[in-house]
């Protein structure tokens, strides 16, 4: 029996729909939804932080995904810190079948202010592994904001290059095709992931500044053959220790 494996990936699939239904197989980012503001977490503190983004893509197929972050504060403006990203994919909309999958990546990254309330730098190398094989994927980006005590608006924009490793062939074949009518190992992906939202940040709560996020997010992927965009909604919230 046959199984439409390219569901299987977040950001990795696309259903193309022309005069049929095809599909493409990308190499995933590992900077997901990078919801954030220009600042860094203060010399010695830690920032703990836990996100939840639904995202749908072009023509169809639906992604839950829950995000886990941890910053560092270095002082001089500098934080670093890490992310971990589990994805699921539900496809039923987009092929009538009930068919789920998964994806996970880990990010370190790092984050400068140099100009205070309005403008930070961030840097990100990621790694990840999901039905097409596992992935290596760099990011750099700008943050901008106005920091203030009441409520932030921000904007963030990160480029990424993921780059397959150990490539797997995935099964693309749709509907009544036979298995193997279609197979593709994803390529070189570049793109885009960005954020416009607004931080809440609250007065302290036993003692604990805490921050609550929500925008709306997406991004775009090409390869020497195809492009595809994503989009959708982002929320969580942030704690400071």
């Amino acid at each position: 029996m046959k199984t439409n494996t390219f569901v299987r990936m977040m950001g990795g699939v696309t259903l193309v729909i022309t005069t049929g239904c095809t599909a493409h197989v990308f190499s995933p980012p590992a900077n997901i939804a990078p919801m954030e503001s220009v600042a860094v977490t203060p010399s010695g503190d830690t920032r703990l932080a836990g996100f939840v983004t639904s995202q749908t893509l072009d023509f169809g197929p639906h992604t839950s995904t829950v995000s886990l972050r941890v910053k560092q504060g270095l002082g001089y403006n500098l934080s670093v810190g890490m992310d971990a990203n589990l994805t699921g994919i539900d496809t039923t909309q987009a092929n009538d079948k009930d068919v789920a999958g998964q994806i996970g990546s880990a990010r370190i990254n790092g984050k400068w202010s140099p100009i205070g309330n309005y403008f930070a730098l961030t840097a990100g190398f990621g790694a990840g592994t999901h039905t097409g094989g596992q992935f290596i994927a760099p990011d750099l980006g700008i943050v901008l904001a106005y920091e203030n005590p009441y409520l932030i608006p921000f904007a963030n924009v990160s480029g990424f290059l993921s780059q397959p490793l150990n490539a797997k062939a995935v099964d693309i074949s749709y509907g009544d095709d036979p298995v193997g009518t279609k197979v593709q190992t994803p390529d070189t992906t570049w793109g885009a992931t960005w954020t416009l939202g607004l931080k809440l940040p609250l007065s302290n709560v036993s003692g604990i500044p805490f921050s609550p996020y929500f925008g709306i997010t997406g991004a775009a992927l090409w390869d020497d053959k195809e492009d595809t965009r994503v989009a959708g909604f982002s929320g969580g919230i942030d704690a400071t220790f």
